[in-house]
């Protein structure tokens, strides 16, 4: 959020010689709007968790910080999609960086399972810690887990 990873355009700008070139696509400047919300790669990971969903994401990160406070009422669904949105930052960053330090490139679709396991195992901890606080769960009260699979999970073709 305060625009402080090392990414490419910010070494280049410190005087280091080396591309600029962004580390999943190849094509665009890797800055850190293009890297976590531009760059195709990225895009492919983002659209998998809105595309069944009413939700659409906006593509600049100062506009996503502000869509995520504000995307919806529900807390549930707020809390995934604080998930989704730290989950897709934490992986596509470690991404570009194993893309730098090892040379070992994963697919979007890679990203996009091991994002899905994460925010499952969290959200499943989420609601074990709700039903051990709750006596008896209201059958109008959706899970954690419920919400998810019914708004971002995505669906096989």
């Amino acid at each position: 959020m305060w625009q402080r990873l090392p990414t490419r355009d910010k070494l280049a700008g410190w005087g280091l010689n080396l591309p600029t070139n962004c580390l999943l696509c190849g094509t665009g400047s890797e800055t850190s709007d293009h890297l976590f919300f531009s760059c195709n790669y990225s895009t492919e990971v983002w659209t998998s968790f809105f595309s069944q969903s009413s939700l659409s994401r906006p593509s600049v990160f100062p506009d996503v910080v502000d869509w995520v406070r504000t995307v919806t009422s529900s807390k549930k669904v707020k809390v995934i999609i604080k998930l989704i949105f730290q989950a897709c930052i934490y992986f596509l960053w470690r991404e570009r960086n194993s893309r730098l330090h090892s040379a070992m490139l994963k697919p979007s679709h890679v990203i996009q399972r091991e994002i899905q396991l994460q925010i499952r195992a969290r959200l499943l901890g989420l609601d074990w810690e709700s039903y051990k606080a709750l006596a008896t769960r209201s059958a109008s009260q959706s899970s954690y887990l419920t919400l998810w699979f019914e708004m971002f999970q995505p669906r096989k073709a």
